[in-house]
């Protein structure tokens, strides 16, 4: 059986920039664990200092109950808007992370070949010079550094990173390798199953090299500008992914006064305008401008609030809160004010219902029933004969 010799020997300055993006796609799993871990507590946050506003306002612990009440109606739109954007882009950040690894995978093995062949401390395969100079053993490659013998250390710490694998990948080579001589040292043997060796082109580093189907010719590289239309469905679509907390990012922009509140920085925290119209239907198409000072002084309310319960426990008291509103509810629906079910009796409603006012209420229709019975009753009641003296 004889076999055909393919040409895969590489210039060193080709492979450091097909390196250089493998390092950019492994960072594409660091920064998405740097995203989520740093989004990961924002909805709830935002739902604690919802909580805690409606408790302030309910039991007249601030002295701004108007604006505190339209910052805890926005928090509670916008946790729901975190929850949502986060679960998709965590869906997406795995999508992005699974597709950048298997890349930097074919990378990093493609060189992992190139980078131990060779003999004493000489590479056979990877050459300083176009006239084929070989390269040191001990030579490291951001992107491709691995252990000549064992798997590779996995890198899945948080950090956040700049992602671009487009510039990364048009920074390579799209034309044949620049080794001219000395490069049929380096060769992969093949052969077809027959007697008789056939000659095939082969692909390695994840694509990013084709070789020729002869010992003698170059290697072609596949990156460059002009071939990353042809690499839209692979290092293409994980560019695209790797963009996945846009949504996160807008919404932090948007949450960061009430983040302010809820952290109870010292940092003042900027003016905050809030567009009622989108509380709902039967809000005011109007915007609300809540002022530094007023915001400072709702943060003083709070934090003032949250250490009147340091004892009993901020988690706590949310949930007995909580509790009281459900009992409050359901005593306001059982008064038989016929209240809607869909609107007022809904345990989950944040503002409680006014039971007094509602039980006056009750209480003069119920007199006014009564005077009309009364007088009903006077009517037809007989007049009584008077007697002659």
């Amino acid at each position: 059986m004889s076999c055909s010799a393919t040409h895969v020997a590489l210039l060193k300055t080709e492979l450091t920039k097909a390196c250089a993006l493998s390092a950019e796609l492994k960072a594409v799993t660091k920064n998405a664990v740097h995203v989520l871990e740093t989004h990961k507590g924002t909805a709830q946050k935002l739902t604690n200092l919802k909580q805690d506003l409606v408790a302030m306002v309910v039991n007249e612990k601030t002295t701004a109950a108007k604006e505190v009440t339209l910052i805890a109606r926005l928090a509670r739109q916008k946790a729901e808007a975190a929850t949502t954007a986060f679960q998709e882009e965590a869906i997406n950040a795995l999508k992005a992370s699974a597709s950048a690894g298997y890349l930097a995978g074919q990378v990093t093995e493609g060189a992992r070949l190139l980078l131990t062949a060779g003999d004493g401390t000489n590479l056979h395969c990877v050459s300083t010079t176009t006239t084929g100079t070989k390269e040191k053993k001990a030579t490291t490659y951001r992107g491709c550094d691995v252990p000549s013998s064992g798997a590779a250390t996995l890198e899945t710490a948080a950090e956040k990173e700049e992602i671009n694998v487009e510039q990364k990948f048009k920074a390579i080579s799209g034309g044949a390798s620049t080794v001219s001589s000395g490069a049929t040292t380096c060769v992969m043997l093949h052969h077809s199953g027959e007697t008789t060796g056939g000659t095939q082109a082969l692909t390695y580093l994840a694509g990013l090299i084709t070789t020729d189907n002869l010992a003698t010719n170059a290697p072609n590289w596949n990156g460059g500008a002009d071939k990353w239309a042809a690499a839209a469905k692979s290092f293409g679509a994980v560019h695209t992914a790797s963009k996945f907390d846009t949504q996160l990012t807008i919404l932090q922009q948007e949450i960061k006064v009430m983040l302010n509140l809820a952290d109870l920085e010292d940092a003042d925290p900027e003016e905050l305008t809030i567009e009622v119209a989108t509380f709902g239907d039967k809000d005011q198409a109007t915007e609300q401008t809540i002022g530094v000072p007023t915001l400072n002084r709702i943060k003083a309310d709070l934090l003032k609030y949250r250490t009147a319960h340091k004892t009993k426990g901020t988690e706590r008291t949310r949930a007995d809160f909580f509790k009281e509103q459900i009992k409050v509810n359901k005593t306001a629906c059982d008064l038989g004010a016929k209240l809607s079910a869909k609107q007022d009796c809904e345990v989950t409603k944040t503002e409680p219902q006014n039971v007094k006012a509602k039980r006056r209420e009750n209480a003069a229709k119920q007199t006014v029933a009564n005077g009309k019975t009364a007088l009903a009753s006077s009517r037809t009641r007989p007049k009584k004969r008077q007697q002659k003296k």
